[in-house]
């Protein structure tokens, strides 16, 4: 049986959240990995995933179809991850999701790696009209299992500084906090006293059991909300 070294896969965003799920999956299987991102200096967290030489990142833009091109060069499988929450620039829903799909599906055509040779072939593009509320979700949830997410509930004594305090731990452990609620009422919270849920950027699980471990010794009564 052949080993799966002999194959190479492109893998297009490879080094986003889904893509390094792709990519650790993949290397775990012996596949050699081509990572096609724009900017291939940023790809190094990846290289850890796999063996020496097992992985390699190489730069591509799917709105430059060459590029593309290159990056599928000798590969016998191609996966395609790229997508964006919104439009910035030149970055549009139909330049990267529509036409940059497509170019992945026509590089593979013309570099014949499809069983389709002589055949009347149309390379179908889904998934550019995905609602972008339900993708924002899905990214999220990704970014949770992926310990890059943290949510917590947290009491603490209702007076001036007592917030300070709190986040003071959280920033020197080098966590970003992005949405923050006050609850004085529910939640079974003490007369005196206030509930605050905390969501936060992480780095990892391991980031997240340091996050708990310094609440739990500065003796925060807290809650992970999944």
């Amino acid at each position: 049986m052949a080993s799966n070294l002999d194959t190479l896969v492109t893998i297009f965003g490879g080094s986003g959240f889904l893509g390094r799920s792709v990519v650790r999956a993949l290397c775990k299987r012996e596949y050699r990995i081509r990572v096609a991102v724009r900017r291939p200096e940023l790809a190094g967290h990846l290289q850890p995933l796999g063996r020496v030489g097992q992985i390699h990142a190489v730069q591509a833009n799917l709105r430059y179809p060459a590029s593309v091109e290159a990056a599928m060069r000798d590969a016998q499988v191609a996966i395609n991850l790229v997508g964006i929450l919104a439009p910035s620039g030149a970055q549009t829903f139909d330049s990267v999701q529509a036409q940059g799909a497509g170019a992945v599906a026509m590089a593979s055509l013309l570099q014949h790696k499809t069983s389709l040779a002589g055949k009347k072939t149309a390379a179908l593009v889904c998934g550019g009209n995905i609602d972008v509320s339900l993708l924002a979700k899905i990214i999220e949830r990704g970014l949770a299992k992926d310990g890059r997410r943290l949510r917590l509930r947290i009491h603490l004594t209702d007076r001036p500084g007592a917030l300070h305090q709190l986040t003071k731990i959280i920033a020197d452990l080098r966590a970003n906090i992005v949405e923050t609620q006050y609850d004085r009422t529910y939640y079974g919270v003490n007369l005196g006293d206030t509930a605050i849920d905390l969501s936060m950027e992480t780095r990892g699980q391991e980031h997240i059991q340091q996050i708990l471990d310094e609440l739990t010794a500065a003796e925060y009564k807290h809650d992970r909300i999944e």
